[in-house]
């Protein structure tokens, strides 16, 4: 009998506990991930976002931000969308559909995939980041996106590639020109 008694309270603590750590996570909604591309400078209507999947967080109104988009179509973009705090929530894809002009400046602020994808971004502008510059490298692979600091071996523009190596100087990498401070690479 006193058998029971202790299953019978651990399965409904258990069955309590599950549902308040689901209560525990929020929904993101379409209208954050409109607001996250909408801070690159490219305001796309929560219409033309479609998550994948359901996608939570650990706070209600999370910070989201874009750390990639890829063509996928003529107007369809993937967009990769990432918490400003890690422990917020996983980086997570979503589907944008927008017009032309918005689905091309998108991809090109954005190259996720670099070696593959970086043809659609193109090299133009001044150099933004120099030779000896400190920057941050993603690294993105299959199941795994890696954030280095790396050193910059020479100097770049936009959507050019230059070779940069780890602090210590151990490795060499080959990426691409994201923005002054950020460059993208594949594992």
């Amino acid at each position: 009998m006193p058998r029971k008694l202790i299953l019978a309270g651990w399965i409904a603590m258990s069955t309590a506990c599950s549902v308040w750590a689901a209560a525990s996570r929020y929904p993101i909604t379409a209208a954050q991930v409109s607001d996250a591309i909408g801070s690159t400078g490219t305001s796309v209507s929560p219409d033309a976002v479609s998550l994948l999947s359901v996608v939570t967080a650990s706070t209600p109104a999370p910070h989201l931000r874009v750390q990639g988009a890829e063509r996928a179509t003529g107007d369809q973009l993937m967009v990769r969308i990432a918490c400003e705090t890690p422990e917020e929530c996983l980086p997570f894809v979503v589907s944008l559909h927008s017009s032309a002009e918005t689905a091309a400046r998108l991809a090109g602020l954005f190259a996720f995939g670099a070696p593959v994808h970086a043809a659609s971004v193109v090299a133009s502008g001044p150099m933004v980041i120099r030779n000896g510059a400190q920057a941050v490298l993603l690294l993105d692979g299959k199941h795994v996106h890696v954030q280095l600091p790396v050193v910059t071996l020479e100097n770049g523009a936009v959507g050019q590639r230059i070779r940069v190596t780890e602090k210590d100087k151990r490795q060499t990498y080959t990426a691409v020109v994201v923005n002054s401070g950020l460059l993208q690479g594949r594992l």
